[in-house]
Order: structure tokens, then sequence, then C-alpha cells
């Protein structure tokens, strides 16, 4: 009995001995319980290149004593610290002007001692009065607000004074009567508001605005057929008319512009570029020919 009791025990140590050793050869001897495996960052290559650097700032360019003004924003007349003369010439022989006949109206022939010829060509030593001088280019860089004092249109001797002038789009427009007769004033746009409006001997002032530019407007007096006037109306202040030696003169920020001209009559010439410096003056010459 004790000799099966002793075989049983040697049984069962050799048994668990067994266990243990392939226990071992598993894990290994003296292994650490299972933990989830590491995670390792990779390094960089050693022939990696480095990052690319961060692009420079553009250089800032000083401002050129000609450079052109702001490209956008509000004018101001401090800008205007430039200017261009314009000169307008006649070539060729002018149609002779007639005397205006005042018969219509005996009350307007009293208002002028001497004829008076018609205005539609006025020309002295080929010099051209009553061109409308203009920028055609190169304001559209600022906005501009029209201006609250109003250009004063007379009739004066059963004539209107003046003959051609300009103005800014919104700026009032004051029609007077300094005559003792009756006029009727007809402003004739093809792109503003048409008027027709009689005004009588000591009326007060007919206030207008045209609202839109446009090149050319004739006013006159259904009254009296010779008495006529023409606008020219801008989205700038850059115009001008030329007087009686045919010169006038815009001033106007540095820059590069387009200047045109027009004449109620004669056939405008092209238009030509112009560049003003800072507190300079440029010149441009027109001349108008007639055929």
């Amino acid at each position: 009995m004790s000799e099966r009791l002793a075989v049983a025990r040697r049984a069962a140590a050799i048994g668990i001995g067994w266990w243990m050793m392939r226990d071992g050869e598993v894990r290994g001897a003296g292994s650490p319980p299972d933990s989830p495996p590491a995670v390792l960052e990779e390094a960089p290559a050693k022939d990696s290149p480095p990052p690319p650097p961060a692009p420079p700032e553009p250089p800032v360019d000083a401002p050129s004593r000609d450079a052109a003004p702001p490209t956008s924003g509000v004018y101001s007349p401090a800008m205007a610290t430039s200017v261009i003369r314009v000169r307008t010439r006649l070539e060729g022989t002018p149609p002779r002007m007639r005397p205006v006949r005042f018969d219509a109206d005996p009350e307007c022939g009293k208002q002028q001692s001497t004829a008076v010829p018609e205005e539609t060509i006025v020309s002295r030593d080929g010099l051209l009065a009553n061109a409308v001088v203009f920028v055609s280019r190169g304001a559209e860089r600022w906005t501009f607000r029209p201006p609250e004092e109003p250009v004063v249109l007379d009739q004066r001797g059963c004539m209107y004074v003046p003959h051609v002038f300009t103005v800014m789009a919104g700026q009032p427009v004051h029609i007077r009567n300094s005559d003792p007769v009756m006029h009727n004033v007809h402003g004739i746009p093809r792109v503003n508001r048409e008027f027709n409006r009689s005004q009588l001997k000591g009326a007060k002032e007919i206030e207008t605005r045209f609202e839109k530019a446009e090149l050319g407007i004739i006013i006159k007096c259904d009254v009296h057929g010779w008495m006529r006037s023409f606008a020219g109306v801008f989205d700038h202040p850059f115009h001008a008319v030329t007087d009686g030696d045919g010169s006038a003169v815009l001033r106007l920020p540095p820059g590069e512009y387009e200047v045109a001209v027009w004449h109620e009559k004669l056939p405008a010439p092209e238009a030509q570029r112009v560049r003003v410096g800072e507190g300079a003056t440029s010149d441009a010459e027109f001349r108008f020919v007639v055929k």
C-alpha cells in the first residue's frame, strides 16, 4: 500500500515538472507578464532635406515722384497739385460768321449797340475759342462729389452767356434772365431729362441739374431762335472751355491721363495721352481742321 502511494507521488511530481519546463520554453524563464507592444516614433532619415524656409516679404518700393495717385478713394481738390495747359488751334480758313439779326424782337435790338456775330466758330490768329477740353481717361480711379456752387448761365443782350460751359453731373445750374424781355429756356439733352420753361423779365433764376455725363447738350430759346448755348456735363471736375486765345487749364493730381476736346461744329482731333508730375505743368495742343 505504501509502495503504491510513493509511486503515485513520484508520477505527480514528474507531471508538474514537465508542465513547468514546457511553460518556461514558451515564455522564457523570468519573462514578465504580457503587455501591449510599445509604439516607436520613426526617426527622420539623416539625408532628408531640411524644410524650406518661409518666403520673404515682398520689398516695398519707394513711391516715385511721378507716381500716379491712389487707385481708389474720394477725390479732394487739395490733390490737384499739377497742371495740364491745353491750346486749341484752327487750321484752314474759318467760315465767316454772320451778324445776329435781332429784328424778331426790337427790345433785343436795343440791347446791342453794335452788330454781334454768330458764335459758332470764334477764332483769332488761328486760335480757337469755345472748345471743351476734358479728361477722357484717368479720372476713374476716384469718386467725386459734385460742387454745391452753381454754374450761372445768363441771358444778357438776348444772347446766352457763356456760349459754351461745363459742369459736373449733379452740380446746380442757375439760369438767369438779365434782359427786359421774356425768354424761353429749352434744354434738349440726349441722355438727361429735357426741360422747357419760360422766364419773364425780373423772374427768379431757374435751377436745374444734369444728373448724367453728356457732351454737347443744346440749350436754346424758342422765342429768339438765334439764342443757343452748349453744355458739357462730366462725372469728374477735370474739364474747361478754351477762351479767346484758345487756351484752357486743367488742374489735377499727378499721373497719366487721356485728354480730349470737343467743338460744336468742327470734328475733333484725336485724344492725347499726357503725363504730368507732382507740382509740374505739361502742355498739349490740338488742331482743328476746317475742310
